[in-house]
């Protein structure tokens, strides 16, 4: 049992309803985005009941200068500590890519590289 043969007027028209379909699909995802923020915005410009405690919270960060400064920081910290994830994986690859080329060029293994940087 094969798969049915599909003509190309039938493939043309489905591949051209895509782009179509994408956008729709991307209009339907941001009506619900928007609709969830505006929600969430509501909540928290109606929500009265949570002036006591956003005041309390306040009130205790902002009264210890190490809590002050670690919320200011962590958001550089946290993008600093996924970069530096990025770097090693780059450097990971250009480090295999070096090998496999000179293994290719070579026609053999290339030296493996100990951890101090001499060759082993």
């Amino acid at each position: 049992m094969g798969t049915p043969a599909v003509e190309s007027s039938e493939l043309e028209k489905r591949e051209g309803n895509a782009l179509g379909r994408g956008a729709l699909m991307l209009a339907f995802a941001t009506a619900i985005a928007a609709a969830a923020a505006t929600a969430i915005y509501a909540f928290v410009y109606y929500a009265d009941f949570l002036t006591g405690a956003a005041g309390a919270v306040a009130r205790v960060v902002l009264g210890h200068d190490a809590l002050t400064v670690a919320a200011a920081t962590s958001p550089l910290f946290a993008a600093l500590l996924v970069g530096y994830g990025y770097m090693q994986r780059g450097m990971r690859r250009r480090a295999a890519e070096k090998a496999a080329a000179a293994a290719a060029a070579g026609g053999g293994t290339a030296p493996a590289i100990a951890p101090g940087g001499g060759k082993s």
